[in-house]
Formats: C-alpha cells, sequence, structure tokens
C-alpha cells in the first residue's frame, strides 16, 4: 500500500497554510506568468508574496491531475484556511488549463 506524503508550503501572505499530497511537481509547459495572469482574472490575489506558493501549487496539482485525477478531485484533496473550496478548484483548473493541459 503507497502511502500518501503530504508537503506544506506557507503562503507569505498571513502565513497561511496550503497542504496539498503528491510526491514531486510535474514539469510545466508553458509560461508560468499565464498561469498567474488566469489565477489573477479568476479573482485569486496573486501578490509578489504569494506567487511562489501559487506557483508550486499548481506544480503538485499538475503531478495529480498527471496521475489521472480530475480537477475536482484535486481541489478537494488541498486544504488552506484562506482559500474557499471555489478558490481551491480556479487553481487546480488553471493549472491544468496553463501547466499542464496534456491532462485536460
Amino acid at each position: 500500500m503507497r502511502s500518501n506524503r503530504y508537503l506544506i508550503a506557507a503562503l507569505a501572505t498571513g502565513g497561511a497554510l496550503l497542504t496539498f499530497g503528491g510526491a514531486a511537481p510535474a514539469q510545466a509547459s508553458t509560461d508560468n506568468s499565464a498561469f498567474l495572469d488566469t489565477l489573477s482574472a479568476r479573482g485569486i490575489d496573486v501578490s509578489p508574496q504569494s506567487a511562489p506558493a501559487l506557483r508550486l501549487a499548481g506544480l503538485m496539482m499538475c503531478t495529480e491531475l498527471n496521475g489521472g485525477r480530475s480537477v475536482q478531485d484535486v481541489a478537494q484533496r488541498w486544504r488552506n484556511p484562506a482559500a474557499t473550496q471555489q478558490d481551491l478548484y480556479e487553481i487546480a483548473s488553471a493549472a491544468q488549463q496553463q501547466l499542464c493541459p496534456s491532462t485536460a
């Protein structure tokens, strides 16, 4: 039985924690700025402090998407006290669209 590893990345804004499952980030297939621009357009606060954690979250979500999970499943597995489930869905959806489109 494979154990599930959880990584925690601290978001610089307010010290919020973003928890996600996965082993290693997937390779990004497109420009990170397009991913961040998509998040911003969807109402996610993208700042110089949050951008690195958001990029990492997107890559980690791609790892799960590459493993066959749906965007909905990935969003439901993640937790962030500062984010709604809709926010997490938007991040996973933007990751699929901009960082790992081969998973669509």
